[in-house]
């Protein structure tokens, strides 16, 4: 049974019984369950590096960073570079036993907790020569609380049916559990509605996906994807990146040390939606470009960025150093 995020293939308090059961029916069932148990030191603590993109992710709340992308790259792995047509550029392939993980967190303070994980988990190609096999995952608070563990399911990205299975034990579980279990019927089969369709995780993670130039072009993330569909990772490595118009805040709208211009070469206008929500929009519905002045960053943002371009930069081959090459200059100094 393939073992995800290295962690025990082991049922969270008061859960086993779906699991065991799962796993005892199905020996060979391409669907694994998964917990972590302490989601505040998870990633930090099994050799994961924070992916600090240099354009903000959209959140929920302007003093605070809802979703943090982690990956492990193995020791030995190199990141290969080719050039994409469909992206008119270069592209990252992430090695056999890459995982990159969407860490998603809620409330505020001391609160502050995971609360959803979506990831994918690189696999090996087999002696056929068919591509490398993703194994996607998807995880959930298993009690309220501050630091609660998480529960979920990893499955084939290629067997649709595993997908559908996994899925459906996700929401089987998440039903008897708060919030969930103290609403009514019908919210609750919205809730677990929304759920269903946020797990569509193959569908948006297209690869060599191209940038948005207009508005949902491609889908709802305006950023392409490279090679293994991630959208972030690449994304560290480059100063000007497009900008996102999902999420309650757009923290790049007032940042000092980034510069946002249209398609057209024009300064976008700030619009004001639903909740006070400000994003910048351009015409036609071109998406903007915002680029980020390392000039003007402080030192411990500067230095968080250079970890995570440092970290790609020790595992690229020699075509990727040399594109790349200026990634590492604003780094220079912190030496």
């Amino acid at each position: 049974m393939p073992r995800p995020l290295n962690i025990v293939l082991a049922a969270v308090a008061g859960l086993g019984a779906i699991a065991v059961a799962s796993y005892l029916a199905w020996p060979r069932d391409p669907v694994s369950r998964v917990t972590v148990n302490d989601p505040a030191q998870h990633w930090a603590r099994e050799g994961f590096v924070e992916m600090v993109p240099p354009i903000q992710l959209p959140s929920s709340t302007a003093d605070a960073t809802d979703v943090v992308v982690w990956l492990r790259i193995p020791d030995d792995g190199v990141i290969q570079t080719r050039w994409s047509e469909a992206r008119a550029g270069w592209v990252l392939v992430f090695p056999p036993g890459t995982v990159a993980d969407r860490v998603e967190q809620r409330g505020s303070g001391p609160d502050r907790s995971v609360v959803d994980v979506r990831g994918t988990r690189l696999g090996e190609g087999d002696d056929e020569g068919d591509p490398p096999q993703e194994w996607m995952h998807t995880l959930r608070r298993a009690a309220s609380g501050v630091n609660a563990p998480l529960f979920g399911y990893e499955w084939p990205r290629s067997d649709p049916a595993a997908h559908q299975r996994a899925t459906d034990l996700l929401l089987e579980e998440l039903a008897t559990l708060a919030p969930a279990s103290k609403m009514s019927a019908e919210r609750r089969d919205r809730y677990l509605a929304s759920i269903r369709r946020k797990n569509e995780c193959a569908s948006c993670h297209t690869h060599e996906r191209p940038d948005n130039a207009v508005e949902g072009a491609h889908g709802l993330v305006n950023r392409g994807t490279d090679a293994s569909g991630f959208f972030t990772p690449q994304t560290v490595l480059m100063d000007a990146v497009v900008l996102e118009s999902y999420g309650g805040v757009d923290p790049n709208l007032s940042d000092p040390a980034v510069t946002i211009v249209c398609p057209d070469g024009t300064a976008p206008t700030h619009k004001t939606g639903k909740g006070k929500r400000v994003r910048a929009v351009c015409p036609d519905r071109g998406v903007p470009v915002a680029t980020l002045d390392h000039a003007r960053i402080d030192a411990p943002r500067l230095t968080k960025l250079c970890r995570a371009r440092r970290y790609l930069h020790e595992h690229l081959d020699e075509q990727g150093q040399r594109v790349f090459a200026d990634a590492l200059t604003p780094c220079e100094r912190l030496e």
